[in-house]
């Protein structure tokens, strides 16, 4: 039934933007110049927004999450994968994303119990899976830091992600310079 309703309401993306999650479709040139059609729906800048319904305490479906967004986000195109609800924002031309529309968010998520993260822009639809982890890690690190239904913005969260990333590998010491060590 929902496959019924997805091929006639003509959501076809969500098969392409599952697929690229997936990592199912490789992005070389070759396969570039069979995807052409994907240029014309998905052009301009874009944010990758995901709204982790596991994380809300209140009982939204995912399908009227989805709904929601598509009603307050105009040429955004969404689907469910993973039971997160993945939206992609389209903003037309080369304009960044407004100051209203992450406004709108906040106030949805916070209406609604929801968190969600929204990845830095992007253009190629292509590399659509790391602007999704970008999503996925400002809600972690957002959680961290406020544990409250909100918009967690990426640019936001991209310094500490980087030093997450740096004490990982390497011990914090290894970027302290001696002489800081004998103060």
């Amino acid at each position: 039934k929902d496959s019924f309703i997805r091929n006639s309401r003509g959501f076809n993306y969500e098969y392409f933007l599952k697929d690229l999650l997936d990592k199912k479709i490789a992005a070389d040139a070759s396969g570039q110049s069979r995807m052409r059609y994907v240029e014309s729906e998905f052009s301009g800048n874009m944010y990758c927004m995901v709204v982790e319904t596991a994380r809300t305490r209140s009982a939204i479906s995912p399908v009227h999450i989805r709904n929601t967004l598509e009603s307050h986000f105009p040429n955004s195109k969404t689907l469910i994968y993973n039971g997160q609800v993945v939206a992609i924002l389209n903003i037309s031309g080369e304009q960044l994303i407004s100051l209203e529309y992450l406004n709108m968010g906040k106030k949805l998520c916070a209406e609604n119990g929801l968190y969600a993260g929204l990845s830095n822009c992007f253009t190629d639809i292509m590399k659509l899976t790391e602007y999704y982890n970008q999503a996925l890690r400002s809600i972690e690190l957002g959680c961290s830091k406020t544990n409250a239904p909100e918009l967690f913005c990426y640019e936001d969260y991209y310094l500490d992600h980087v030093k997450n990333i740096f004490t990982q590998k390497e011990s914090s010491e290894t970027f302290c310079h001696p002489k800081m060590k004998l103060l």
